[in-house]
């Protein structure tokens, strides 16, 4: 039988990912999320399959990246919002600026999607269907690209 390693055993394999990853310091949020993720591992262990500190690797490197990528994409939707929008309306919850043709809903769906939520997880807030909640984002897009132009 194969013995799951304490948390605080594996602080040097969480500080060998983040370095690896190039994560900024302060740590101390990437530690809660890494703990998050023990638990999640040590639930789903598999002993049969590898040892844990491989698993855990693994699925540690792949929370952060998931990260990475979520905060890159919402600073990205963030600046071209920005450039593109005119400077007069102000939505406070992001500090983003947006034009008046925007429905509440509209805006409700941006601003859940600058602030990182799923697709599934805008439309349950909103008690929508996932559908229904395409076709609002589809048309919200129209109606930012016509205001680029």
């Amino acid at each position: 039988m194969t013995l799951v390693p304490e948390f605080h055993e594996l602080e040097k394999l969480i500080y060998n990912v983040m370095h690896k990853l190039y994560l900024p310091p302060p740590y101390d949020d990437y530690f809660q999320e890494s703990y998050l993720v023990y638990h999640a591992a040590k639930a789903r262990y598999d002993p049969s399959r590898s040892q844990f500190s491989s698993y855990y690797h693994s699925k540690l490197e792949y929370h952060f990246l998931t990260l990475v990528s979520n905060e890159q994409k919402r600073t990205h939707a963030q600046n071209h919002l920005h450039r593109c929008l005119p400077a007069n309306h102000l939505l406070p919850s992001v500090r983003l600026y947006l034009p008046p043709c925007l429905s509440p809903c509209e805006k409700r769906i941006l601003s859940d999607l600058l602030k990182g939520y799923k697709n599934i997880e805008i439309a349950y807030r909103l008690k929508i269907s996932p559908s229904t909640f395409y076709r609002r984002r589809r048309t919200l897009r129209a109606k930012l690209a016509r205001l680029r132009m």
